[in-house]
């Protein structure tokens, strides 16, 4: 049911720009509820945030090293891998230092 009920709030069409600006300009803040996605683009939203988590360990690694210049680093996930059924454990990029390793730093 909540399922039914997400999918019932997405929109069918994108918001046109006189739609955009009247939302905006409205001073009932209920309004800001209407800004969302539409069907179209929830999916590739949807999509491309599964390629990113497939190849990168966390959207954080992403965006680090795609947006704010960070080298990466090929990292093992040990436990993705499967022995028994010669499945090797799966390798993501992540950013180097990590989001942690930079904010330990900034103190």
């Amino acid at each position: 049911q909540n399922e039914n009920e997400a999918v019932n709030r997405l929109r069918r069409t994108p918001l046109s720009w006189a739609e955009l600006k009247a939302i905006i300009l409205s001073s009932n803040l209920n309004n800001l509820s209407k800004l969302a996605r539409s069907e179209d683009q929830t999916t590739t939203y949807r999509n491309r945030r599964a390629d990113i988590k497939n190849e990168w360990e966390s959207i954080y690694d992403y965006l680090l090293c795609t947006k704010f210049g960070f080298e990466w680093v090929e990292s093992v996930d040990s436990s993705s891998g499967d022995e028994q059924n010669n499945n090797l454990p799966q390798r993501k990029k992540r950013s180097k230092p990590t989001f942690q390793e930079y904010l330990d730093d900034l103190k």
